[in-house]
C-alpha cells in the first residue's frame, strides 16, 4: 500500500518537474561557469515558479481524488476494494508533499550547476535524518492506537514533513552560497497559485459530495466520473482562479502545453 501510494505521489513530480528541469539544466550550468550568479539565481527561480504552476493543481486533484484513483489503478485481481481505498488515502497524505518535494528537486539542481555536490550530499543526510526522526515514531504511536491505513498516513505525513523542513534549509544555504535568491518573488508568486489550489480544492470537495459513497462500493465506473468529472471542475476552477489573482506562470504553462499537444496542428 505504501510503495503503491508513493508512486502515485511521484508520477506527476517526474512528468511535470523533471521534464521543465531537464531542459533549465543546461542553462542554469552556463550561468554558474561564468559565475553569473544573478543569472543562475533568475533561473532557478523561474524553474520552481514554473514547476509549481503545474504541481500545485496536480497535488490538489490528488488530495481530492486519491481514493479514486487508488480504486481505477489497483483495485485489480487479487487486490482488495480496502487494500486500493488504503492506497489511495495514503497518496493523498503524500500529496501535502509534493510542492517541497518539487521545490527541493530544483533547488538540488542548483547545486550541481555550481559544482557543490557535498552540500547536495549532506542535505540528503538532513532529509532522511529528519524523515527517520518524524515518521518512525509517528508511526508507532499511531499504529499502537487505531487499525487500518491510519498508520501508514502517519508515516507519510512524516516524509511530508521532513521535506517542508527540509526546503527550508535548503532554499537558505543555497542563497547564500550564489548571494540569494529571489525569495519575495518566488514564494508571493507561488503563495498566489496556492490560493487558487485552495479554492479549487474546497469546489472539489464539494463537488464529491454527490459520489461520498464511492469508496465503500469500489465501484469502477463511480471512480472514473470522480477523477474525469470532479478533476475537470477543479482543474477549470483552478485556471480561473489563476488568471483572477494574475498568475503568469500559470498562463505560461497552458501555452505551453497547448502548444505540445497535437490537437489543432
Amino acid at each position: 500500500v505504501y510503495t503503491n501510494a508513493h508512486l502515485m505521489f511521484v508520477l506527476p513530480h517526474s512528468v511535470i518537474t523533471v521534464s521543465l528541469v531537464a531542459a533549465l539544466l543546461p542553462r542554469m550550468s552556463r550561468a554558474a561557469h561564468y559565475r553569473a550568479f544573478g543569472d543562475l539565481a533568475a533561473d532557478i527561480s523561474s524553474g520552481m515558479r514554473q514547476a509549481s504552476a503545474l504541481i500545485v493543481p496536480a497535488a490538489v486533484g490528488l488530495m481530492t481524488l486519491g481514493t479514486a484513483a487508488g480504486i481505477l489503478l489497483f483495485q485489480w485481481g487479487n487486490t482488495s476494494t480496502a487494500s486500493a481505498v488504503a492506497t489511495g488515502r495514503v497518496a493523498e497524505v503524500f500529496a501535502l508533499g509534493m510542492l517541497p518535494f518539487t521545490l527541493y528537486y530544483v533547488i538540488l539542481r542548483g547545486w550541481y550547476a555550481v559544482e557543490r555536490t557535498r552540500t547536495a550530499f549532506l542535505m540528503a543526510i538532513v532529509l532522511n535524518a529528519l524523515n527517520l526522526a518524524i515518521a518512525v515514531p509517528l508511526y508507532a504511536a499511531v499504529a499502537g492506537k487505531v487499525d487500518g491505513p491510519w498508520a501508514l498516513g502517519a508515516l507519510a505525513f512524516g516524509y511530508v514533513a521532513a521535506y517542508w523542513i527540509t526546503l527550508a534549509v535548503a532554499w537558505r544555504v543555497l542563497s547564500r552560497q550564489i548571494g540569494g535568491l529571489p525569495t519575495r518573488r518566488t514564494v508571493g508568486s507561488i503563495g498566489r497559485m496556492l490560493l487558487a489550489g485552495l479554492v479549487m480544492f474546497v469546489v472539489m470537495e464539494l463537488a464529491q459530495l454527490p459520489l461520498s459513497g464511492m469508496a465503500e462500493s469500489g465501484s469502477k465506473l463511480l471512480a472514473l466520473a470522480d477523477v474525469v468529472v470532479v478533476g475537470l471542475v477543479g482543474l477549470l476552477v483552478f485556471l480561473g482562479a489563476a488568471r483572477a489573482l494574475r498568475i503568469g506562470e500559470v498562463t505560461e504553462m497552458v501555452a505551453l502545453v497547448r502548444r505540445r499537444l497535437p490537437v489543432g496542428r
